[in-house]
């Protein structure tokens, strides 16, 4: 059984990494008549199965629907919008752009 305060628990970003990376996050556009996420949620969805392995289809209700956040990590992966929403995760504190 999925707990799904664990998962968000597990892959949520925390106030300092959200604030490294809110400025890189494209916003989020409504393609169909489900409610909008929020940039933070999505994020937190690719980072949940980017960190567990886990199959998109496998990921928790509490980031949205599967599909959703596996066509925006497409969609930005696309744009060129990933690579720096990464590298700033990535990078030491100090150093990431913003």
């Amino acid at each position: 059984m999925v707990m799904p305060t664990l998962a968000s628990r597990t892959a949520e970003l925390d106030e300092s990494q959200w604030a490294r990376i809110a400025s890189l996050v494209p916003p989020i556009r409504r393609y169909s008549d489900e409610p909008p996420r929020d940039q933070r949620t999505i994020v937190a969805g690719i980072l949940w199965v980017a960190r567990t392995g886990s199959r998109w289809r496998d990921l928790p209700a509490c980031f949205g629907y599967w599909e959703t956040v596996h066509a925006y990590y497409h969609r930005w992966k696309q744009h060129g919008s990933w690579a720096p929403i990464l590298a700033a995760l990535q990078a030491p504190p100090d150093t990431a752009p913003g």
